[in-house]
């Protein structure tokens, strides 16, 4: 509901506030999703209006429910999304970056284990996620969306996540826009900005450093040695806190006037980057599905049987119905 804000290039934008407060809603908003409600006004990216072909060819987004085939490692996904998205590399090229990958996700020591699903074991819940972000910084996006990306992830495992995002966010010259549940100390502090959502409304965006000074002036301030994070939670949390006090936050920053865009400048030349052709997306597609298809017998196998056995019902439903003596019906 009138929510307003910017992604700098270079920094982390956090969007954080209790459950139901509408941060999945926002982000997928912001990726054009169809579904996502009805937007209205202006979503732009480096000046110009944010379309679905610009979307596809400078941003990333990873959702909060991973997408990921069950019999590939974490090698064959990251190395299939490399050949995809940068077919410009040589080949020494991209086995660097697909070491780096691995390295700086934390996935070399299950660099060789399958995803899994949920009849094969294979990838824990945390390893899953930061398999989920690898992928998508093989795009080297220029705004990167991520719902949740720390969520299922141990203390350290978040910890070292973020802090990889915000070296690439410097790395890639990108944007990078989370939605964040619950931070703890050490993951908020590597956000640069944040944007506190409460009922679909704007309780508080700009520098992290700088909330608390917010809130003190509202009359709550952060007690000693607490989190920002959780203390911003619990203040515009209407489940737990009066919603007259929580109503009386929002409706302070409603008062204020929008925060200005920083001033962008559009590269004189625009160079569209680089995308496998038609031949190798075929060409790497069918490899992997090929792949798919050897590691997973079962998965044609078993269709094989269901049709064989659909039309042996179907042979025995229909039999003599041609003949034009019904012997078989009962006579009265």
């Amino acid at each position: 509901n009138r929510i307003s804000g910017y992604a700098q290039t270079g920094r982390m934008l956090a969007i954080m506030g209790p459950s139901g407060a509408g941060k999945t809603t926002l982000l997928n908003m912001l990726a054009l999703e169809p579904n996502a409600g009805r937007p209205s006004g202006d979503l732009v990216l480096d000046g110009a209006r944010l379309t679905p072909a610009i979307y596809r060819q400078r941003c990333g987004y990873v959702t909060q429910q991973d997408v990921l085939w069950a019999f590939l490692s974490c090698r064959e996904h990251i190395r299939t999304a490399i050949e995809l998205y940068q077919p410009q590399m040589g080949a020494a090229e991209k086995a660097a970056m697909e070491t780096q990958l691995l390295e700086s996700m934390g996935l070399e020591s299950c660099a060789e284990i399958k995803a899994g699903n949920a009849l094969f074991k294979g990838l824990s819940g945390g390893q899953r996620r930061r398999l989920s972000v690898a992928v998508s910084l093989a795009k080297r996006p220029k705004l990167l969306m991520l719902d949740e990306p720390t969520s299922g992830l141990d203390s350290a495992s978040a910890s070292a996540v973020t802090a990889y995002l915000k070296t690439a966010a410097l790395k890639l010259d990108a944007a990078i826009i989370c939605t964040v549940h619950q931070p703890s100390r050490r993951v908020f502090e590597s956000f640069d900005d944040v944007l506190i959502l409460s009922s679909g409304r704007t309780a508080y965006f700009g520098p992290r450093s700088r909330l608390c000074e917010h809130l003190e002036s509202l009359g709550k301030p952060c007690p000693a040695n607490a989190n920002p994070a959780e203390w911003a939670l619990d203040v515009v949390n209407k489940d737990f806190v009066d919603a007259s006090e929580v109503d009386g936050v929002l409706d302070a920053w409603a008062l204020r006037e929008p925060p200005p865009p920083p001033q962008m400048v559009a590269p004189a030349e625009e160079i569209p980057p680089a995308f496998a052709s038609v031949c190798a997306q075929t060409l790497v597609l069918f490899r992997r599905h090929l792949k798919l298809t050897l590691r997973e017998p079962l998965l044609y196998t078993g269709r094989m049987a269901i049709l064989a056995c659909t039309s042996v019902i179907f042979c025995l439903v229909y039999i003599q119905t041609r003949s034009l003596r019904q012997d078989q019906v009962l006579k009265i």
